[in-house]
């Protein structure tokens, strides 16, 4: 006997579940396939925000997105940096809300999944979130407006799933959400496609660290947008402060992004390592497809990202999945839970530069880089699940379609 029969759910009456998503990249597609299989004869459709190349190899339902990003930076020394996508897509929340007997806030995707918890909740929609958050302190820390109006739309959610402990804690503490309504669902974050990429045979380390004229320098690998917010200019000047003998070079992978005051562009940053006197240790290999970046993985020795705000960086993965050791930052959701200080990374303040530098002179130990990348490995795959990610995202929408049921009767 199926759910739905159990459940005394007609099946000539087929439940949509809508989930709004911020694009729909490869891993948020892989997502979202396994959780449309899990529970057919559900129909499962995407409605992203923004449009991205992959929505041509979808293989799910979905509305396209035509959209492009328009990006809002908000920086404050007092308070957690924000950026978010600026433009409402009123089509894409509308579509969402009255077509879906479900919507999930696939991640709360600021103005539009606003828009679209308004929308569904006047339709009687039930609604689930998807959390991934900053650490308690700083999610405190963000400005009281955001707060509100993320705590605003928690409240329209009837269910919550979260994705990290820290997520869980931000909830429970910072946004009063009873424990009886949230349901687990760790963050695979594409772990499973990234690992057969890295496993390639045709993909050797010696010969990348030849074409990218890489010696026996120990090579400290930031991937990423090159936003101020992500640490990039910290990162270089904590560089600058090794000791001068050392063999290192810094290389930066990511597209630029010139859309604020503060930098953001590789010769803003360039200027800074000339300035420092480093120039030489510095090299910006632009934005590479996903199966060149597999390969600086394996060419790099420490992956480095010395955020300001992130809640479940797909890059700490990714060099994670390449045995790499990892040195983050407190204003990290993963940290603690993907990173363990001590373990398989280091894990500092943010803006603390003088930690950063003495981070990264540890790891200019053979033996030590050896030790943790070893037990990122180890780490990585037991954190990033995808069944177990799958089960509790069909979980949560089997316990919404009883809710929604009662919702039809009382109507």
């Amino acid at each position: 006997m199926t759910w739905l029969e159990n459940n005394k759910i007609s099946k000539s009456k087929i439940f949509q579940v809508g989930f709004l998503t911020y694009d729909l990249q490869p891993f948020t597609e892989e997502c979202l396939y396994r959780v449309s299989n899990a529970i057919k004869p559900i129909v499962l459709k995407a409605y992203p925000i923004i449009h991205h190349p992959n929505e041509k190899k979808a293989r799910i339902f979905l509305i396209p997105s035509t959209q492009k990003l328009k990006y809002f930076n908000i920086n404050n020394p007092e308070s957690t940096p924000e950026g978010f996508c600026a433009n409402i897509n009123w089509g894409t929340a509308w579509k969402c809300a009255s077509e879906s007997n479900i919507v999930v806030l696939f991640g709360l995707q600021g103005g539009t999944a606003l828009l679209t918890g308004l929308l569904a909740t006047i339709m009687r929609r039930t609604i689930i979130s998807v959390n991934q958050t900053l650490p308690i302190a700083w999610e405190r820390k963000r400005r009281w407006w955001i707060r509100y109006l993320k705590s605003w739309l928690l409240k329209r959610c009837s269910l919550h799933i979260y994705q990290t402990a820290v997520s869980r804690d931000v909830l429970l503490l910072v946004y009063k959400i009873s424990v009886d309504k949230i349901f687990y669902a760790p963050f695979e974050a594409g772990a499973s496609q990234f690992k057969c990429l890295l496993e390639k045979p045709k993909i050797q380390r010696e010969q990348i660290r030849d074409q990218l004229g890489m010696k026996n320098e120990v090579v400290f690998l930031f991937v990423g947008t090159l936003h101020p917010f992500k640490g990039v200019s910290d990162l270089i000047e904590a560089a600058s402060r090794l000791p001068k003998e050392s063999k290192f070079i810094c290389a930066f992978v990511g597209r630029e992004e010139p859309r604020n005051k503060y930098g953001g562009t590789i010769k803003y940053y360039n200027e800074i390592a000339w300035e420092l006197g480093i120039k030489n240790r510095i090299r910006f290999l632009g934005e590479l497809s996903t199966e060149k970046l597999a390969s600086i993985y394996l060419a790099s020795d420490v992956v480095v990202l010395p955020t300001r705000k992130d809640c479940f960086p797909k890059v700490l993965v990714e060099g994670a999945l390449a045995s790499k050791a990892l040195i983050t930052t407190t204003a990290c959701g993963s940290a603690g839970e993907l990173i363990i200080n001590g373990k398989n990374g280091l894990i500092i303040e943010p803006g603390d530069i003088e930690s950063l530098a003495e981070a990264m002179k540890q790891l200019l130990d053979f033996n030590l880089r050896d030790k943790m990348g070893n037990c990122s490995r180890v780490i990585v795959e037991k954190v990033c699940k995808k069944e177990a990610e799958t089960k509790g995202f069909v979980r949560s929408i089997y316990e919404a379609m009883k809710m929604q049921r009662g919702q039809l009767k009382r109507d």
